[in-house]
């Protein structure tokens, strides 16, 4: 069978009623969504309430939780999360408000959920070895990295979904952050698709719908055709994790917790317009 992919916008509630009805109206043997098992079992333990998931999310307490002793990754994780709950109070919907709505849909259509994403904590473990260079770059690049970001938040952010818009947003972000973009979507994107192509082989004659962010679609599609052409699967030297310096976290924590205020003020500023 083939392989369905809806791309989604984490915080549109157009994505979660185009996955609302895709599921009722398809009603998939498998619905695959772009989560790892840590972050389906936070909205697990919320009844898939995003709001409710989002309430807990506190830059207090991950500040708290990291002097303690807690997992950078996890901190990362945590103000990664606080930064798109800033984007869901702009636009009036909490993130993963997609994934709870495709996760409700397969419980009551009976299908089977499929956890496709690779596990949090290692995609931040090697986004933290990123090359300093290029957080670097992207502080001094004379803003245009931010103007493209506010272009996209001041703009009709249902139009960014449109796939030429798509595409070019993320070619830019491809080119003017290689690395990043590397971690972040290249990377998650054979693993998804590499767990896709499993799933269909132990069911072949399952239909499967994949339900994964708008950004992870082309290169997911693509993917998938290079396995079928016999491109190769292995996977492990994407799922390697190495030490972090304490040099290096100490610096991203400060590189964190300055991009945050600052993104924190111009939210501020923009709600106030």
């Amino acid at each position: 069978m083939v392989i369905r992919i809806i791309g989604t916008g984490h915080i549109l509630s157009r994505s979660v009623e185009e996955v609302r009805t895709a599921i009722s109206e398809e009603m998939p043997d498998v619905v695959a969504v772009e989560l790892d098992l840590k972050r389906f079992r936070a909205l697990e333990d919320v009844g898939f309430n995003p709001k409710s998931y989002q309430r807990r999310v506190s830059f207090k307490d991950l500040i708290v939780s990291l002097v303690g002793g807690g997992s950078f990754p996890v901190f990362l994780e945590g103000v990664l999360a606080l930064i798109q709950k800033e984007l869901g109070e702009k636009y009036g919907i909490y993130p993963g408000s997609d994934m709870c709505a495709a996760i409700v849909s397969a419980k009551n259509s009976g299908s089977r959920i499929a956890l496709i994403d690779r596990d949090i904590e290692i995609t931040m473990n090697r986004l933290m070895r990123v090359p300093l260079r290029e957080i670097v770059h992207l502080l001094l690049s004379r803003g245009d990295n931010l103007e493209l970001v506010s272009r996209l938040l001041n703009s009709n952010i249902e139009g960014i979904l449109g796939k030429e818009n798509l595409d070019i947003i993320m070619d830019r972000l491809k080119k003017e952050i290689p690395n990043t973009y590397k971690v972040l979507v290249d990377e998650r994107d054979r693993y998804m698709a590499h767990t896709l192509h499993r799933i269909q082989k132990e069911n072949p004659s399952a239909k499967i719908l994949a339900v994964v962010g708008a950004g992870h679609k082309r290169g997911i599609s693509e993917y998938l055709e290079r396995i079928g052409e016999g491109y190769g699967t292995d996977i492990q030297k994407i799922l390697e994790i190495r030490p972090v310096s304490s040099v290096r976290i100490l610096f991203l924590v400060f590189m964190v917790f300055v991009t945050f205020i600052l993104i924190k003020s111009g939210f501020l500023l923009m709600r106030k317009k």
